[in-house]
């Protein structure tokens, strides 16, 4: 039944049978689809067609041509010398045992690694984890290479031995820096004993210093010379040297300083023109024992000519050493005139202590003093 169009009141009433059914036109279509069979699956991916090659970009290499065979000429395969059977033997004669097992040992063979002048024989390798004490005895000393560096470094005067020598110089450098007396402590001793004729210690220490610079160690020590037959102020070389042995004198009658070297020092002025006068100290070493007798002098200081004069117009005629000196010292008058004590006019004047002086000069006596001693051992 269908209402018809415009009229809400009329129906016509249609025929099942004439209406073509719509179900019955979709069916064929559905039907055409297959269904789902897990059992196809592979049929599906059978029918996929395998992936295509990916292109290639890198180009080919070109082909190389074989390089042209040179022949050899017949003569020069007739002229080589036939392989002997001794070469032949001796190789064969000489099989490579291969290790044994739980051995460390290899054997002992030519390699071509290493050539036969250079001495090199394969021996045992020790096993893992062990220590291999290093022979520096075995080595030369004109060997090259780390092995001979190490050699030399730890062998007597080698570097580490200078390192070591350096530190402690170093460290008593500033030990006799902090404290100058230190050095009498530090230096003392050795073989060498040397007796100063004075108990003064600007005197006696700079002999000290001389004496152990040059020795390495020395024990020098200062007795004091009593001598009443010396001028104050010795006037000449020769007045002065004779001054000194003098005070070496009234040591040598203590038993005791006949087997050691004595020193003594004496300070003298002498003219080198009208109005030119210079003072300078001289240094005398007497050792008996090796019948040696050195002489040094400092370095001259000019005095002025007035400070002379007042010297010697104090000194008088009946003075009893006239001949050989002044009455009145000339470091006396300048430290009056200077204001400051008598061992220091020196550096007052020229900027140079008489330490100083005394120092270099008795560097000079113990150099000259040892190499005596070498030449004579």
């Amino acid at each position: 039944m269908m209402q018809e169009a415009g009229n809400d009141n009329s129906f016509e009433i249609i025929d099942k049978k004439n209406v073509p059914s719509t179900i019955d036109n979709v069916a064929p279509t559905v039907s055409a689809i297959p269904m789902y069979n897990p059992s196809n699956i592979g049929n599906l991916l059978s029918s996929v067609p395998p992936p295509s090659d990916l292109p290639n970009f890198i180009a080919a290499a070109p082909i190389q041509q074989p390089l042209p065979v040179v022949p050899i000429p017949s003569s020069t395969v007739s002229s080589a010398p036939p392989l002997t059977h001794d070469i032949v033997s001796n190789v064969s004669s000489s099989p490579i045992t291969p290790p044994q097992p739980g051995g460390n040992f290899y054997p002992t063979s030519f390699s071509a690694a290493i050539p036969p002048n250079k001495g090199a024989t394969l021996g045992a390798i020790p096993p893992p984890n062990t220590e291999v004490p290093l022979n520096f005895d075995s080595i030369d000393d004109n060997q090259g290479g780390l092995f001979g560096w190490m050699k030399g470094a730890v062998s007597t005067g080698g570097i580490f031995s200078k390192v070591a020598e350096k530190a402690k110089n170093s460290v008593d450098s500033m030990i006799t820096t902090l404290d100058p007396q230190m050095r009498e402590f530090i230096y003392s001793g050795g073989d060498l004993e040397v007796v100063v004729a004075s108990d003064r210690e600007d005197v006696i220490s700079p002999i000290r210093e001389a004496f152990q610079l040059v020795f390495g160690r020395a024990t020098v020590v200062g007795r004091p010379a009593l001598v009443t037959n010396v001028a104050a102020q010795t006037v000449g070389f020769k007045e002065a040297i004779n001054a000194a042995n003098t005070r070496i004198a009234s040591l040598h009658t203590q038993p005791e300083t006949l087997s050691v070297p004595t020193v003594a020092v004496e300070s003298f002025i002498f003219q080198m023109d009208e109005d030119k006068w210079f003072d300078m100290d001289v240094i005398v070493l007497n050792d008996m024992s090796k019948q040696i007798v050195l002489e040094t002098f400092t370095q001259p200081t000019a005095v002025p000519s007035t400070i002379v004069t007042l010297a010697q117009s104090e000194t008088t005629e009946q003075y009893p050493f006239k001949s050989s000196g002044l009455a009145v010292k000339v470091a006396t008058l300048l430290s009056n005139n200077l204001q400051v004590p008598s061992y220091e006019w020196h550096e007052h004047v020229t900027g140079l202590s008489r330490r100083t002086l005394l120092l270099n000069a008795a560097k000079a006596l113990a150099g000259l003093y040892k190499n005596l001693n070498l030449q004579k051992s």
